[in-house]
């Protein structure tokens, strides 16, 4: 194990094998992804979903004090400064894993925390500066990319940026906790080869990520229509999709339309609509296509607000907890606000939105707090968000130019060191 995860010395295997043993982890951590569902429901049932939290504190204590342990016998100079820093890092992490609403997210970090040592171990066979850090920092996104690829062509999973983030956090946490728990002496200085290196790296990160933001349902639809074995994914959650956030009476929520956009749409298929929204708020539980996300983008968010709206109201009738049920409330108050905002025409004729007194009756019992939507919570709406997309492109072509310099030069000097090296022969 000290051979494998041993950063605080230069590896002494050959590079291919340290490759392989990141093929083998990512492919590990791949082939997990079909069983993960019905391996997380048989570990919540048997010893709950608390489970994975305790494992990751678990790994998070034995990999922090094998830092500790490093740093203080092995480079006694400056060792409270990095102890410090590490104290900082893995402070961050235990904080995040009992943060999280599904605790077994915290698991990212154990897998992409192995994958990180790996990668770093598998760059320092030919690299030994500062850039090997650079350099892993892109593997370890390239393959928290794939990974969710993988999820998104894999029925009944989803592809969702926020992992890519987790996977993102967990390997740079985790290189962060190599440089500045350990600062391995071995790693030191900076060289123009490993820089390289590093840019052609980061070149085909930032290249996966703008394939990943332009994947739009019409892109999806474009190439599946000659990728035919693919057109499942067109009736399967989209990878992205951009649109507007919306505010109205304490009330937020996300659209792929801004509110003119939406009710022109409104007006024009108001007939067609209003059934199939009567249908779904009398039966909440039965399918019906407009649920489909990768289907009509409208028809799904009305059909979706409407079933919210719905199964809020079944389960308050049956709700024999006052804090619950005031919960529930609130969610019906605001997905009526949403259905009237939005889609005004629709909910008139099928007759879904609350009466007047309805309205006063649930807003008797409601929480005062302000409601969320979760219908289309991950559609990027942050003006922040989608500046960050746009100033990827450019990133991405200066490092594209960068390479291009590079290969330019290379191939010129080419000549020269053939011809230097012969008449230094003869």
């Amino acid at each position: 194990m000290k051979r494998i995860l041993g950063v605080h010395e230069p590896p002494v295997d050959p590079a291919r094998v340290l490759w392989l043993r990141v093929a083998v982890w990512s492919a590990v951590i791949f082939a997990a992804i079909p069983l993960a569902r019905a391996l997380q429901a048989v570990v919540e049932s048997s010893v709950g979903a608390v489970a994975f939290t305790v494992v990751t504190l678990v790994v998070l204590a034995v990999a922090t004090l094998a830092v500790v342990h490093v740093s203080w016998t092995m480079r006694p100079n400056g060792r409270l400064v990095r102890l410090g820093a590490l104290g900082v890092l893995a402070g961050l992490f235990v904080y995040l894993t009992v943060r999280f609403d599904s605790p077994e997210e915290a698991l990212h970090f154990v897998e992409y925390g192995v994958l990180a040592v790996l990668v770093l171990r598998a760059v320092t066979a030919r690299t030994r500066d500062q850039s090997a850090y650079l350099a892993a920092a892109a593997v370890c996104l390239l393959v928290g990319s794939a990974d969710e690829v993988v999820q998104w062509l894999v029925p009944s999973r989803f592809f969702a940026f926020r992992d890519i983030g987790l996977n993102a956090l967990a390997s740079i946490g985790t290189l962060l906790g190599v440089r500045f728990g350990i600062d391995p002496a071995y790693l030191h200085g900076w060289s123009t080869a490993g820089l390289q290196r590093a840019v052609t790296l980061w070149l085909g990160a930032c290249v996966c990520a703008l394939a990943l933001f332009a994947n739009t349902p019409p892109v999806v639809h474009a190439y599946t229509s000659v990728l035919t074995p693919l057109r499942y994914l067109r009736s399967d959650g989209p990878m992205v999709e951009y649109g507007t956030a919306h505010t109205a009476s304490g009330v937020s929520w996300h659209s792929r339309f801004d509110s003119d956009a939406a009710h022109a749409l409104d007006e024009a298929g108001a007939n067609d609509l209003a059934r199939i929204q009567a249908d779904v708020a009398a039966d909440p539980g039965g399918g019906d296509p407009g649920l489909t996300r990768g289907g009509d983008p409208f028809e799904f968010e009305v059909v979706a607000h409407t079933r919210v709206l719905s199964e809020a109201r079944e389960a308050l009738e049956t709700s024999r907890n006052a804090s619950a049920g005031a919960s529930l409330a609130r969610t019906v108050l605001g997905e009526d606000v949403i259905l009237r905002e939005m889609y005004p025409r629709v909910t008139a004729l099928s007759g879904v939105g609350l009466s007047e007194q309805e309205r006063e009756a649930y807003a008797g019992i409601a929480t005062a707090d302000p409601y969320v939507s979760p219908v289309d919570g991950d559609v990027i709406t942050s003006p922040v968000q989608k500046l960050l997309v746009r100033l990827l492109i450019p990133f991405t072509l200066a490092l594209l130019a960068v390479e291009i310099l590079r290969r330019v030069r290379r191939t010129r000097a080419a000549p020269r060191q053939r011809a230097t090296s012969i008449s230094s022969t003869t």
